[in-house]
Parts: structure tokens; C-alpha cells; sequence
């Protein structure tokens, strides 16, 4: 039987959904039969799939975040640096080096207090700093010898700006919600070359579409093992522990105790069994050979020893 097996597109992310349908119109394509059969159905697919490519599918945003972060306090170390450099100043035994020192660090010190916030906050307050000093405190700069410093902290800075001009960039490619809106045109021609690969299957017989059907599963078969998507066998196991946790619930009663265990209705509650026999064994009476109506005596008074008339 011509079966592709199924697969919750909607559950992918980005990169897994653009490299499946990367991957389905190669394996299509290399298939004369269906290249020529299913031509219109693999034109918009790869239409589709590329436009969603060109979007930036692909891009994982949070490695240009890792690079500004690592880039950013890679900006703070020079500033401690430059910090130190003017703290040995004020060591000095000349009274202008001393003043130069203090002046770098009174710059440092003002402009840590407003470098907190967002990455775009804290790479703008970098620039300010090194515009300062490169320029109103250049003399104090190279007074404290703390050039190269200042001079490399621009680098990295420059660098931290240069990347998040970068994530903007894709950012604003993306723009909000085309990205959803080219997987879903990718969907639809996904589904429609499937439908016509199965029809062209069924009525021009398997020996020509075999081997692509068995890519094509393997393909979807690897998929869902790698991004845990086999939705039917998830429910299942989430529908039988649900039956389970109700069934366990259902079975206690609300003394905690076992319903099992409980008297039959047959038994009355001040101890006393009819005579009907119960499932549940009565505690065991004392033997007495005695008529009904007599006592059983072990001595003058048969109180004593709490004896009790036979039932």
C-alpha cells in the first residue's frame, strides 16, 4: 500500500521544517518519474521552501546574541583595565599625573552607573565612553600610558555594534509573522506534491516510486525520532496514566480506605449476622454443646469469667 507517513508540520521548528522540505524536493526531484509528473507540485515547493530559507529559517538568532554578549564583556574587562591604570596613577608623585587618574576614573565611574540595561544600552554607553576618551580626556589618557587600552576597547566596541546591526538586519528581514506565513505556503505545496506523488503511485504502480516512498518515510521517520513529534503514541501514554491516576482515585474511599474492605450490606451494624451466609467470614464464636437457652458454667458464677449466653 502507497502510505507517506504523517508528520505534525506545525510542531517543527524553523530549521527542522525548511531542511524537511529542503530535503523531500532533492529526493523528488532526483526522480525522473516524478520530476516529470509532479513538475508544477515540486516548482512551488521549491519556490516556497527557498523563500523561507531566504528568511532566515536557518539563522539561529541566539548565536549572534552569544557573540554581542561575549563581545560586550569583553568591552567591560578593557574599562577595569583602563580603571586600573588610572587607580596607579593616582600613585604618582606628580601631581598631574594624579589629577589625570582621578579624572579617567571619575569618567569610569559615571558612565558604569548607566551601562546596565539592554545590549543596544550598554554598547551605546561603551561609545560615549571611548568618544570621551579619545577626546576631552585624551591628555589624561596618555598621561596614565592607558592608549592601546582605550584604543582596543574601540575595536571590541565597534565589533558589539557591527553584530547587533547584524541581528537587526535579520530581525527586520524576518518582520513580524513572515516567517509563519512562508511555512504555511511550504505546507500547502508539501501536502499538494504528496497527494499527487500517492495518485501517480497508485495509478502508474509502485516500481517507478518505491524507492523515493521509502526516502521520502525515512526522511519523516528519522525526523520525528529526533524531535520527539510522534504525537499518537504521546497521547496515548498521556490518556492511559490519566486512566490510571482516575482509576486509583475512583477505588479509594474517602477514608482512605479500601472499598473492598468494607461490610457487605447483609451485615448489620451492631455486629450481630443473620443467617444468611455472607462472603465475609464472622469472627469465630466459642463452641458450646449446650442447648439454646442454657449457660455455660465453669464455676458458682459465670459472670465472673465473662462468659456470655451461646448464641
Amino acid at each position: 500500500m502507497t502510505k507517506i507517513n504523517k508528520i505534525s508540520l506545525k510542531k517543527l521548528r524553523n530549521g527542522a521544517h525548511s531542511r524537511l522540505m529542503d530535503k523531500i524536493y532533492k529526493v523528488c526531484v532526483a526522480n525522473t518519474y516524478i520530476a516529470e509528473n509532479c513538475k508544477a507540485q515540486l516548482e512551488t515547493l521549491c519556490k516556497a521552501k527557498d523563500a523561507e530559507i531566504a528568511a532566515g529559517a536557518f539563522v539561529d538568532e541566539r548565536v549572534i546574541t552569544r557573540e554581542i554578549n561575549n563581545t560586550i564583556a569583553l568591552c567591560k574587562k578593557y574599562i577595569n583595565i583602563l580603571y586600573y591604570f588610572a587607580e596607579y596613577a593616582t600613585l604618582s608623585a606628580d601631581t598631574a599625573i594624579v589629577s589625570a587618574g582621578n579624572n579617567v576614573q571619575t569618567a569610569i565611574k559615571n558612565h558604569r552607573n548607566s551601562m546596565r540595561g539592554q545590549q543596544e544600552n550598554e554598547s551605546g554607553k561603551i561609545a560615549s565612553l571611548v568618544v570621551l576618551m579619545k577626546g576631552k580626556l585624551a591628555s589624561d589618557v596618555t598621561a596614565v600610558g592607558a592608549d592601546k587600552v582605550v584604543a582596543d576597547l574601540a575595536v571590541a566596541n565597534a565589533k558589539a555594534c557591527d553584530t547587533l546591526d547584524k541581528r537587526d538586519s535579520l530581525r527586520a528581514k524576518r518582520g513580524f509573522g513572515t516567517i509563519s506565513t512562508l511555512r504555511k505556503q511550504s505546507d500547502e505545496a508539501y501536502m499538494a506534491l504528496r497527494d499527487v506523488f500517492i495518485a501517480h503511485a497508485i495509478l502508474d504502480g509502485e516500481a517507478n516510486y518505491a524507492d523515493t516512498l521509502n526516502e521520502w518515510n525515512g526522511i519523516v521517520r528519522k525526523l520525528k525520532f529526533n524531535i520527539s513529534d510522534d504525537s499518537d503514541d504521546a497521547n496515548e501514554q498521556n490518556q492511559n496514566g490519566s486512566d490510571k491516576q482516575n482509576h486509583a482515585s475512583d477505588t479509594g474511599d474517602k477514608n482512605g480506605k479500601d472499598e473492598h474492605t468494607e461490610l457487605e450490606p447483609d451485615n448489620k451494624p451492631d455486629g450481630k449476622h443473620d443467617d444468611k451466609p455472607t462472603e465475609l467470614t464472622p469472627e469465630p464464636i466459642p463452641h458450646n454443646d449446650n442447648k439454646e437457652g442454657e449457660t455455660t458454667t465453669g464455676g458458682d458464677n459465670a459472670g465472673d469469667q465473662g462468659l456470655k449466653p451461646a448464641q
